[in-house]
């Protein structure tokens, strides 16, 4: 799955939402879901808000966490006044990765995913 947020520079934003089917990192499969809706100009700013709370801009990357072969790799990038930043983490039980994630696929795009199938 991806979820993308552009800003446009009225300061609303747009979310784009796409999941593929198949195995995911092996064979990725065709698009089951490729949806894109404008937000309203307050969760745009509650999301930028949230990502200056926990601190995006100055988390560290690369972390070394993978630590088997099953889960899933979260990657929130982003980019500030021309400044590109990426954070990568491997299946987060906790911390800002995990909450932006989070915050992205079910308060933003409201994606129904079993709490089960979040790892």
């Amino acid at each position: 799955m991806a979820i993308r947020l552009d800003i446009r520079e009225d300061g609303i934003g747009v979310i784009t939402t796409k999941v593929a089917r198949g195995t995911a990192g092996f064979r990725p499969g065709q698009l089951s879901e490729n949806m894109s809706r404008p937000l309203m100009r307050e969760q745009t700013q509650a999301f930028l808000k949230r990502l200056g709370k926990v601190g995006f801009w100055s988390l560290p990357n690369p972390v070394i966490d993978q630590t088997g072969a099953d889960g899933s790799q979260w990657i929130i990038e982003g980019v500030k006044k021309g400044n590109y930043h990426v954070v990568d983490r491997w299946s987060p039980e906790q911390g800002a990765i995990r909450e932006l994630g989070l915050y992205l696929a079910v308060g933003l795009a409201l994606m129904n995913i079993p709490k089960d199938e979040i790892y």
